[in-house]
């Protein structure tokens, strides 16, 4: 994979895939839950998302992004967390915020293979209400940085500890 976002998020697909082995699906967000019914996916499952990401200039054409992660957490929880509720019921129905928990533990201060970005770092998380189809959905948003350096090529590198990615059309290349 050549591409930035495209690598990134297959890492952290692949991570998360790792260490929380509950998980049944992890996809790309490609707006899965917002539907009218109870999407047809495995449950709990992480839809991951390259959202925003912003570019300063660095000099020349070379610069620096820094780019906006998002993690959706999709459970269908039918338990009751009610106070009134039996413990096990309650305790089925805040397994949700276990698996929150989870994912940060997997991805904030983690850096992928290669180091082409800098560790991910958890800015924000928040609920969606999707009651109305059965789903309860966490977001957990990352951020991370990286380098674009233009030097002419029909390329784009991005540094390494101690070498350079260089990311062309067809091609992954170590220098």
């Amino acid at each position: 994979m050549n591409n930035i976002y495209s690598r990134l998020l297959t890492d952290i697909q692949d991570r998360l895939a790792e260490q929380i082995p509950e998980l049944q699906l992890i996809d790309l967000d490609l707006g899965q839950d917002q539907t009218e019914t109870l999407p047809a996916l495995a449950y709990p499952a992480a839809l991951v998302d390259a959202g925003s990401t912003e570019f300063s200039g660095m000099g020349g054409l070379s610069q620096f992004a820094t780019s906006t992660l998002s993690v959706r957490i999709l459970t269908a929880n039918y338990a009751s967390s009610a106070q009134f509720a039996p413990d096990a019921a309650r305790e089925e129905a805040m397994r949700a915020f276990e698996l929150d928990d989870k994912v940060v533990s997997a991805l904030h201060g983690w850096t992928p293979d290669g180091g082409y970005c800098q560790a991910l770092a958890r800015t924000a998380d928040r609920s969606e209400n999707r009651n109305d189809i059965g789903l309860r959905v966490r977001v957990i948003t990352f951020v991370t940085a990286w380098e674009a350096i233009d030097d002419g090529s029909d390329a784009t590198t991005v540094p390494l500890r101690d070498k350079k990615l260089i990311i062309t059309n067809n091609q992954n290349q170590s220098l």
